[in-house]
């Protein structure tokens, strides 16, 4: 990705082709992605975007600061003297960038905010695309978990994730609930164990309690997926919705089915696809899943849609980082985190029920209908998990349904096209293709496992789902910070 300025585009050139690695065994991104717990892929974007950090710190009239991944690119490079102060500053840049931490204090921290803030806003702007959300967070995410980082000898710590709870408990409602389980337990006609309670009470209780918790834990969990505000930037492009829609699984469907309407690629009887004559498409995400049908002869359909769905796809990564930028789709790790939520609340009702069955088997007491219930909670729950599990926030939900009603509307009032097909198959699934008069492409399409109902190919039916101040060997540059300790 070249920067726009021609100006620039030669120290930009150095930079890309600035080698940190050479040709040791146990290279510069091996030992960042060691040091960090990283996978050697992540590492690797990681130390592109640290060359662009260095770009943006030679190029700006103003001081900028790394993101918290980026300074651990940083602060290694710095280990390696001759290739950071020779190499790359001595050769590439012509100058020394310095590195300095933080002085402490809110006004400091308030100075390296505003300062990171704007090396967003600069990245933007000279590299045409928001930088990506998993190694350039949002401010208050950068500088909330920075402090937190300590160095941990693992020969001599065992490390575990502390459990996310994003939700807070104000002291008068954990009074209020408190008072609450009191006053049941003293006025209940059951003992206090409800382990001792009989089958048909046991039942009704744990029920209730599912049905009651798991609600509780799907809504709290909505609820803590960002504002259900107006999304108030730029129209999302076609695969910018396709990718909100269904947890981003029909995305690859959507592409695949109007390139073919398009005439760029050509259903070769059941499950195969070939190019044509006609020229490559324009769109990002388009070309890469064009580029995974070979060039001569046919491919197989299924094996190019799960290729074109797998997140290592550069295209596809631009699209998450660009939803994740304008705080429509959650971050890998807000996902996981609140998808915690309702995993542990049915893991906590398995093993209360688990608990009864055992106490059960212990007195000769019949256990068949809780035994069923468990194995229809594990269902429920499974199926809740996989087809609802956090992805988009709630502006995003906001912002899928104006776009399915939309295509719904256009349906009856818009001449078929491209758009049109991609859309509906990524919004509503492949039986749509039936709906717009695609009998026969819809028919090609279906996945060989299905039976013909007009199922999509997820199996689904139809339906919506640190650093220092400028130092003067910068000159004008304004240096870099990264605002850590």
């Amino acid at each position: 990705m070249t920067p726009p300025r021609a100006a620039d585009s030669s120290l930009w050139a150095r930079l890309e082709s600035f080698d940190l690695d050479g040709t040791a065994s146990f290279s510069f991104t091996q030992r960042l992605a060691r040091e960090n717990n990283w996978t050697q892929s992540f590492a690797q974007r990681v130390v592109l975007e640290y060359k662009r950090f260095v770009f943006l710190a030679a190029t700006c009239e103003h001081p900028v600061t790394p993101s918290d991944e980026v300074d651990q690119a940083w602060h290694l490079h710095l280990l390696y003297t001759r290739s950071y102060w020779d190499g790359l500053c001595g050769q590439v840049l012509g100058f020394p960038l310095h590195h300095g931490p933080t002085q402490g204090g809110a006004a400091e921290g308030k100075k390296f905010g505003d300062w990171y803030s704007r090396t967003l806003q600069a990245y933007q702007a000279a590299f045409t695309t928001a930088p990506p959300a998993d190694i350039w967070p949002a401010a208050a995410v950068r500088f909330g978990e920075a402090p937190h980082f300590r160095r941990i000898n693992l020969r001599r710590h065992w490390l575990l994730p502390r459990p996310g709870w994003p939700f807070r408990i104000n002291s008068r409602l954990g009074l209020a609930l408190l008072a609450t389980l009191l006053l049941v337990s003293c006025t209940a006609r059951l003992p206090l164990n409800p382990l001792n309670w009989y089958g048909t009470d046991f039942l009704i209780l744990f029920w209730t309690l599912g049905v009651v918790l798991l609600t509780l834990a799907f809504w709290l969990r909505s609820q803590a997926s960002g504002p259900a505000d107006e999304f108030q930037g730029q129209p999302l492009s076609v695969y910018e919705v396709a990718r909100l829609a269904n947890n981003g699984r029909r995305v690859a469907d959507g592409a695949l089915a109007a390139l073919v309407y398009e005439g760029k690629l050509e259903l070769v009887g059941h499950q195969k696809i070939q190019r044509t004559a006609a020229p490559p498409p324009t769109d990002p995400y388009e070309r890469s899943v064009w580029n995974l049908v070979t060039d001569s002869g046919w491919s197989d359909l299924e094996a190019v849609r799960q290729q074109a769905s797998r997140p290592v796809i550069q295209s596809l990564q631009e699209l998450d980082s660009s939803l994740m930028h304008k705080g429509l789709l959650l971050p890998p790790q807000r996902r996981q985190q609140l998808n915690r939520l309702p995993f542990f609340t049915a893991l906590a009702l398995g093993a209360f029920g688990l608990a009864k069955v055992c106490v059960g088997v212990m007195r000769h007491r019949p256990v068949g209908y809780l035994l069923i219930s468990l194995l229809l909670l594990a269902a429920v729950a499974g199926l809740s998990l996989y087809h609802y599990s956090s992805w988009k926030t709630r502006r995003g939900a906001r912002v899928l349904r104006l776009a399915e009603e939309e295509v719904r509307a256009d349906h009856y009032r818009s001449a078929l096209s491209g758009r049109m097909v991609a859309l509906s198959v990524s919004l509503f699934g492949l039986s749509e293709l039936s709906k717009l008069g695609l009998e026969s492409m819809a028919t090609m399409f279906r996945p060989p496992n299905d039976s013909g109902t007009g199922m999509s190919s997820d199996g689904s039916s139809s339906s919506s789902d640190s650093g220092s101040s400028g130092d003067s060997g910068c000159g004008s540059s304004g240096c870099g910070g990264c605002g850590g300790d």
